[in-house]
């Protein structure tokens, strides 16, 4: 888990991709040298797999705080919602608009958070299956807490908007799920229907830390539980994660939300019966300590991955399945744990949970965390992700994608990585080395991925520890020296008069990668936000170009000068719009609009 990169790993490039060793392109065969013996092994780390892998990273939009995911609307318009932890969800169009007024904002609805660091805040995204047709979809939010002396409710909502229209205005429809949560992290945070039609809901232990709150070990086991219950497993204090009767903390849910008002229970939830008598309908699989991120395999047979924040030795990701005990907090990854000091691996400690006699299961991938004393590296946290089945990076297909949120605790340096599928044991690990990224330097927190329908992923950062700032960006995995195609641009003035009178000026940006004085032919597109007038016409030309150094950083850069009358068609009104310019340069198509879209006056 190196934290410094450097390029001087040798690399075969075919077709853009690199080619590494066999292990890379063929998942059974097994890493060779000493890592081999630890997948056979009970014990982790996952083996890490030599050389790392470059990809690449093209930029689609900036300007946001802290988006934490991604998800494509399944009604065919190509267009992409981007949570923002602040409480806002904005729309990436299909041609890699941002726009500027969010299509839901809930900030009013959640707590207010910490600008140093925050695991609350806006969460979850998921659009009903059938959303081109009701109009239905579900975020998942922490609201004020309901309870005395609790930090925070974690709840689920459903709203609604008209189907088809990409303008309307969502629609509060109800609460559908709620759960007192004790302590100020560990919300968990993922919201997906899977493949059976199911939602699928991620909460965390309820918080602080070991499953005992923010209480020690001897103040908990004398009756200060600070919303931790106490569980079946005497060798520790705790937890929520192993207890299935009294609260749905440290759990997978899954409900139904068409069978029933808000929702019904699956008929095959593994403990459907009486309430939580023996174990709470609601739970799909428990033992978890933070499942921040899940997804669904979009291919092979389905497979449910959860990625799981460690406390301090151990982060992991597991394949989970109905009824599944994940561990936590007996173990810690393949690891005992020890709640009383979570520093010290007990020799031993139970492998099957006696109260429903389900096997304690070990995850598919571990890596150590930074306050692991065995390891000189290591993840602060880790962020679950996506099994790539997109095109644009063939060696990466059928391969879970994951990352660290940073592997310093001080600056942000995240990482990306691949697993390599095994048939059982431990996953090997293989880092994944962005090559040439946006702005020369890739210093990100990673806070999530996103996925599209066509298995596209894309990675979602920022620069700031906490929700704060507009250093967020989304970014498209994509093959080496792919990224190019994107043009730097700024539009001035601030605001664009639709007077016939009136220009617009487009500066063109050069970079390292892109050389905006060769510009052949350009065109202006400028699209209203809130769906008044038409798309609108473009103007092709260059007519009134000038080149120099605009943002004076030793780069000749191109001025583009537009007519508003040329640009804009009948109807448009005061709003929020988007002026994107396309250009050609080369015979290569670039395409970029401003990260901060001017608004349109009359």
């Amino acid at each position: 888990m190196r934290k410094v990169h450097g390029m001087a790993t040798v690399l075969l490039l075919v077709g853009g991709v690199a080619a590494c060793d066999d292990s890379l392109t063929d998942p059974a065969t097994p890493p060779t040298g000493p890592a081999a013996a630890a997948i056979d092994g009970e014990l982790g780390p996952s083996p890490e797999l030599e050389p790392a892998m470059p990809v690449g990273l093209e930029l689609l939009a900036e300007g946001l705080t802290h988006p934490v995911t991604l998800v494509e609307v399944p009604d065919g318009t190509g267009r992409l919602f981007v949570v923002d932890q602040v409480g806002l969800i904005r729309v990436l169009t299909s041609d890699g608009t941002l726009q500027s007024a969010p299509f839901l904002d809930v900030r009013s609805q959640i707590v207010e958070l910490e600008s140093a660091y925050d695991e609350r805040g806006l969460l979850g995204l998921a659009f009903h299956p059938e959303f081109a047709t009701n109009g239905r979809f579900f975020v998942y939010y922490t609201a004020p807490p309901r309870l005395e002396g609790y930090d925070n409710t974690s709840v689920v909502a459903e709203y609604t908007v008209t189907p088809g229209d990409v303008s309307a205005t969502p629609t509060f429809v109800r609460e559908v799920i709620a759960e007192d949560q004790p302590q100020v992290n560990h919300e968990g945070g993922t919201l997906a229907f899977g493949p059976d039609g199911y939602l699928y809901i991620s909460w965390g232990d309820g918080g602080g830390a070991n499953d005992i709150g923010e209480a020690t070990a001897e103040e908990w086991l004398a009756g200060d539980h600070q919303g931790h219950v106490p569980d079946w497993y005497e060798g520790n204090a705790g937890g929520n994660g192993q207890d299935v009767r009294d609260n749905l903390l440290g759990n997978i849910l899954r409900i139904d939300v068409d069978g029933g008002v808000p929702y019904a229970i699956p008929p095959d939830n593994p403990f459907v019966g009486e309430g939580c008598a023996n174990g709470c309908d609601e739970i799909y699989a428990y033992g978890f300590r933070n499942p921040y991120r899940f997804s669904f395999d979009m291919g092979g047979s389905h497979q449910l991955f959860v990625g799981d924040a460690g406390q301090d030795m151990w982060e992991e990701v597991s394949i989970v399945t109905r009824g599944g005990n994940y561990g936590w907090n007996v173990k810690e990854g393949t690891h005992c744990f020890d709640a009383a000091n979570p520093l010290n691996v007990p020799a031993s400690c139970p492998d099957v949970d006696p109260t429903t006699g389900t096997p304690l299961t070990d995850p598919i991938i571990e890596g150590p965390n930074l306050e692991n004393p065995g390891f000189a590296e290591g993840w602060l946290t880790i962020v679950g992700g996506f099994v790539y089945r997109g095109t644009a990076l063939p060696a990466l297909h059928g391969r879970y994608v994951f990352a660290s949120f940073s592997s310093d605790e001080e600056d942000p340096d995240g990482e990306l990585y691949l697993a390599e599928p095994r048939a059982s044991g431990l996953w090997p690990i293989r880092e994944l080395e962005v090559e040439d990224p946006p702005g020369g330097s890739f210093a990100q927190y990673i806070l999530g991925f996103g996925q599209d329908h066509t298995g596209e992923m894309y990675v979602l950062t920022t620069a700031e520890l906490g929700p704060t700032g507009t250093t967020g960006r989304v970014y498209r995995l994509v093959a080496p020296g792919a990224a190019e195609g994107r043009l730097d641009i700024e539009i001035r003035p601030n605001t664009i008069s639709l007077a016939r009178s009136s220009t617009v000026s487009v500066y063109a940006y050069s970079t390292a990668t892109v050389d905006a004085t060769a510009i052949d032919v350009a065109s202006a597109r400028l699209t209203p936000d809130d769906g008044t007038g038409a798309a609108v016409a473009q103007r092709d030309g260059n007519a009134f170009t000038v080149v120099r150094d605009y943002n004076g950083d030793g780069l000749n850069d191109r001025l583009l000068v537009f007519l508003v009358s040329d640009l804009t068609s009948a109807g448009l009104t005061t709003a929020t719009g988007t002026l994107t310019l396309h250009a050609s340069i080369g015979g290569q198509e670039f395409t970029g609009a401003d990260p901060t879209p001017p608004t349109i006056a009359p």
